[in-house]
């Protein structure tokens, strides 16, 4: 360890315990009135301290995936502009954020066992915490060095490859093709070629594991402080909750993110063995060959919601980078755990702010448009994403794989193709005409949803600034932490 990283050490620890050396001792009357402390919060520190909480929330945590070569060169203003835009995303929809992280996360852990045997996720991170703790490394070491004969272990697929490619980190020699998860599963060649980058990898990354968890332990201070709060019946104040919904999003994708390298602005090339490039697999087909132009247009405004964009088109080169949310290739698996993941922070989201339910609101106006925001968020979209996903997809594969068997069975009898289409038009009548009802309906109901989480979310944030004109007396007292220590 550096002399730099101990000192960085002995700040941070000194920052957390000053609150506790300093507070003051509880008091022992037991009269049942409320004890204000003799240092107690100042009005303007509350929202300092919880914006301050929401940037490093919504700046830290988020891995962006490499830019392409023409945003990087037009200069470390373009850069930052793009990252800006997605801390705006995360403020206002962390959801999004977790979701994306998930998916990348499940294409990391598919790289890593590409190249060994499948194991779960628990058993490797117990094997993990077991070689960190092993302090017999060293002799195994020294053994292996005096051995003439021993071969060094080849290099294997870690989870930061699996992170890296999975933010179009690779890239093909020649072609300037971006490597998917897809392309690599087809090819042992690559791998042993993507498993000797560990070092530039490494080199490129702009964080280690030491930064990304003061990064973890700072967000995770904060959680510490509105739940001491809480245990002490210390009014929380609406401001805190909010930032502590963030705080919650942002370590799950801390955690889920904790080997994707951070800020890396170049991608790197891979030589592909001359064995691999002789077979061309073929690009599977566009929608737009399959699907009618209003179908596409349509389901490319939700993509962003279900998956990495859109799949099954043409390859990404480094050039033009690869999409904001992408996430290792077209992997319709992978897509399809955003949608849950989505729901499920969304549902969180709207938990932690319902959890202020019976808090002090200023006016009994406050407090109805509160809890009927926190509501709104709680399950404004669980009802409509569940009937659009599985609704809709089923109505359009239906009509589609329909016209196009029909196409199929009559593209050789041009004669009776006109009237058979018209027998079949009139029967089938009703039934199309209900699908396309159906269809406008989960369509205005993802809607109504989506309008019903966003107004939620932003009637919390307003309502949770405008309560600062009005807080009630305890939301300024300090958390008595020597109570929490064993004292006689």
């Amino acid at each position: 360890m550096s002399k730099k990283q101990l000192h960085v050490i002995c700040a941070t620890i000194f920052y957390y315990i000053s609150p506790v050396l300093n507070a003051p001792l509880p008091s022992d009357d037991n009269d049942g009135s409320s004890s204000a402390t003799e240092n107690p919060r100042s009005l303007w520190s509350i929202p300092w301290s919880c914006l301050v909480t929401i940037v490093a929330c919504t700046w830290l945590p988020v891995h962006p995936n490499v830019p392409g070569r023409k945003l990087t060169e037009s200069g470390r203003g373009a850069v930052v502009v793009d990252r800006v835009k997605t801390m705006a995303i995360a403020v206002l929809a962390p959801e999004v954020i977790v979701a994306w992280a998930a998916s990348q996360f499940i294409v990391a852990w598919r790289v890593f066992c590409l190249d060994k045997e499948a194991i779960s996720i628990w058993t490797h991170t117990k094997q993990k915490i077991k070689d960190c703790c092993c302090c017999s490394s060293k002799d195994t070491n020294q053994d292996t060095q005096q051995d003439p004969h021993h071969t060094p272990p080849q290099p294997k697929l870690t989870m930061t490859h699996g992170f890296f490619l999975s933010m179009g980190g690779f890239y093909e020699e020649g072609t300037e093709d971006i490597i998917t998860l897809e392309r690599l599963k087809e090819d042992e060649g690559l791998m042993k070629e993507l498993a000797k980058t560990g070092e530039p990898i490494r080199d490129k990354s702009k964080a280690d594991a030491f930064s990304k968890i003061l990064s973890i332990l700072q967000i995770a201070w904060f959680i510490t402080q509105c739940m001491a709060r809480a245990n002490q019946h210390l009014t929380v104040t609406l401001l805190e909750v909010t930032a502590l919904a963030f705080a919650v999003s942002s370590i799950i994708a801390s955690l889920l993110w904790f080997y994707k390298p951070l800020n890396v602005r170049y991608p790197i090339g891979v030589t592909v063995p001359t064995s691999s490039l002789s077979p061309q697999h073929p690009i599977p087909p566009s929608p737009e060959k399959i699907l009618s132009p209003f179908i596409v247009s349509l389901m490319k405004k939700y993509s962003i919601l279900f998956g990495a964009g859109r799949r099954g088109t043409t390859k990404k080169v480094v050039g033009d980078g690869v999409p904001r949310f992408w996430a290792g290739g077209p992997d319709t698996d992978v897509s399809k755990i955003r949608a849950p993941t989505m729901l499920a922070v969304g549902v969180l989201f709207g938990a932690i702010h319902c959890a202020a339910w019976s808090s002090p609101f200023p006016s009994h106006t406050e407090m109805m448009l509160w809890r009927f925001s926190s509501v709104a968020v709680l399950i404004g979209l669980v009802g409509p994403l569940l009937l659009f996903i599985h609704g809709f997809r089923k109505a359009v594969i239906w009509i589609h794989t329909g016209a196009c068997d029909y196409i199929k069975s009559t593209k050789d009898n041009h004669i009776l193709c006109l009237p058979v289409s018209l027998v079949i038009l009139i029967i089938c009548l009703p039934v199309v005409s209900f699908i396309v009802i159906l269809m406008l309906f989960l369509t205005m109901m993802l809607l109504f949803g989506l309008i019903l989480y966003t107004a939620g979310r932003l009637i919390l944030l307003v309502l949770a600034f405008v309560e600062l004109r009005s807080l009630p007396p305890s939301s300024l007292d300090t958390v008595q932490w020597t109570t929490y220590m064993p004292h006689i």
